[in-house]
């Protein structure tokens, strides 16, 4: 995006961080492109080839790394990011984040945080549960992917923990992925229970119409 690798750095490190791209555009005269961040930058980054400067200004941008001459930069707005993908299993600060955070910031990070549900053993599995069976029809693609996927062990936990959590809509319209699992299970479905797990999901959901 950037011609300067010092700033493709830190676009890259605030993305992965969760923030996100708000604008991309230029500032004139000298400024030939300009990206704006929707929240601050998670952390101070200490480069010498680049300038830094906290302009603090409600109409513009809150602070911002520039080349040294002005040519191209990296702006954040003042909104502060709030974390709710747990870093590690004992995350339990970030699920009380993910327990208030709107739909469309769920929404954002769903594939992340259904990767904690790939073994429900870990302890932030349970808060993230209860925070993802609520988000609706919005499950219903990324669970697809991960049904049609390798990962035997995240399959299994689909279908036995999330799926029977959520609204009878959502496993009606994985009912063919489901199903599979059932009638044409392979070895290694039939080796970790799969076509069990998926024949008491599809009771639960008639037990629920």
């Amino acid at each position: 995006m950037f011609n300067s690798d010092k700033l493709n750095t830190i676009l890259k490190a605030e993305l992965g961080h969760g923030n996100h791209i708000v604008e991309n555009s230029h500032w004139p005269p000298k400024c030939v492109k300009l990206v704006i961040l929707e929240n601050k930058f998670s952390r101070r980054y200490d480069d010498q080839t680049l300038e830094f400067a906290e302009i603090n200004d409600p109409h513009y941008w809150f602070a911002e790394y520039r080349t040294k001459d002005g040519s191209e930069m990296l702006a954040c707005k003042a909104k502060e990011y709030v974390n709710i993908v747990p870093n590690d299993k004992f995350g339990f600060d970030t699920c009380e984040n993910l327990a208030r955070a709107s739909d469309a910031q769920v929404n954002v990070h769903m594939l992340d945080l259904l990767e904690w549900l790939a073994d429900m053993n870990w302890p932030v599995a349970a808060p993230v549960l209860e925070r993802l069976k609520t988000m609706g029809d919005d499950l219903i693609e990324p669970v697809r992917t991960i049904l049609n996927g390798h990962d035997l062990i995240w399959k299994y936990w689909m279908l036995a923990a999330l799926l029977p959590a959520t609204q009878p809509s959502i496993i009606g319209a994985l009912k063919p992925e489901i199903r599979r699992f059932i009638d044409n299970p392979s070895p290694k479905d039939i080796e970790e229970e799969l076509h069990i797990v998926a024949r008491e999901c599809l009771e639960h959901h008639r037990e629920q119409e």
